[in-house]
């Protein structure tokens, strides 16, 4: 291997030497962060307010560990848009990454789930798409305009196999992770940010 890679060779009694240093530095480091891992995981079970959990970084070659309290995850707030010259309000105020917009109505048609989540929201879905795949037909779903009454009336979750094919559903799931552009149902229709939405078909 040394020679296919132009590297200079070395004994076996050598690369036992090397790895004979490797090895333990890989079993500590390994083992460190699996206990401290699971420290944190005893403080959920057992409850313990935020201030107790702790973030850290260490250098077991220079036997430093260092602890300290996470940030607070940042919080969705009113934004302008310098570009598109419009303002982008959240909803919920204040919504952080850990949180979510659940549409949890069992089986829906487009339709039917565009307006869940005007009811939830407030808001009227003028794009919605898969999270997390690429599609093989139209890259969205016209929602407020109407454009394909024939889409409209299919079940979402049909129409995502539909689109994005099978594997975006994994066997045993009862949810997909969808994303939206949506505006507000006032004059300005004003654009608003929503937490990861989550639709719950069964």
């Amino acid at each position: 291997r040394p020679t296919n890679y132009s590297i200079k060779n070395a004994s076996r009694h050598k690369c036992k030497m090397i790895a004979g240093k490797i090895i333990p530095a890989i079993a500590t480091t390994t083992a460190s962060a699996t206990g401290l891992v699971m420290i944190e995981m005893l403080k959920i079970l057992q409850g313990k307010p935020l201030e107790a959990y702790k973030e850290s970084s260490n250098n077991l070659g220079i036997n430093t560990y260092q602890f300290s309290e996470p940030l607070p995850p940042s919080k969705a707030k009113e934004e302008e848009d310098v570009i598109m010259m419009e303002t982008t309000v959240p909803v919920p105020d204040g919504f952080t990454k850990w949180d979510k917009t659940v549409i949890d109505k069992g089986e829906l048609t487009v339709q039917e789930f565009l307006d869940a989540f005007k009811e939830k929201t407030g808001g009227v879905i003028w794009q919605l798409f898969h999270r997390l795949a690429i599609p093989s037909g139209p890259m969205i779903i016209g929602g407020a305009r109407g454009d394909d009454a024939a889409a409209l009336a299919k079940p979402l979750k049909d129409y995502c196999l539909e689109l994005y094919g099978e594997h975006v559903i994994s066997p045993g799931s009862t949810y997909i992770p969808l994303e939206v552009s949506a505006a507000l149902d006032d004059e300005d229709e004003t654009q608003i940010k929503v937490p990861q939405l989550v639709y719950k078909f069964a």
